[in-house]
């Protein structure tokens, strides 16, 4: 019984690991507000595991930090090659009352593999 139950909690500790709503999708209506601070909000729906303060599939990014700027580059990035995003909040809507804050989001598909290393090209001499 005992493993049993280590097993089930082994195998939930991944999703008990983040408490916000997450969604893959496409994004649509992305756009930038300026009050009171400057936001990014876009939609990727539906949304699974939202806190109750967001309605509607709404996420919302805040601009003024760097990385804020680098969500805003890569949603936008995967909405202008049609890729679908994956998005995860922090179950909170700090930033717009409807809207769960973004805590991350990447663009699912193939792993990067890098190129072998090659040799360098000899430059003559010794």
């Amino acid at each position: 019984m005992l493993k049993m139950l280590m097993a089930v909690l082994v195998l939930l500790s991944p999703a008990m690991a983040f408490a916000g709503g997450s969604a893959t999708g496409r994004v649509s209506g992305p756009w930038v507000a300026k009050s009171p601070k400057q936001l990014f909000m876009f939609y990727v729906t539906p949304v699974t595991g939202n806190p109750s303060c967001s309605t509607g599939g709404r996420w919302a990014v805040d601009l003024s930090t760097p990385s804020g700027r680098a969500t805003m580059q890569l949603v936008n990035f995967a909405n202008l090659i049609g890729r679908t995003v994956t998005v995860g909040g922090t179950g909170a809507c700090t930033l717009v009352g409807d809207s769960e804050d973004v805590d991350f989001v990447f663009i699912p598909g193939e792993t990067y593999t890098p190129p072998a290393a090659s040799p360098l090209p000899s430059l003559g001499g010794t």
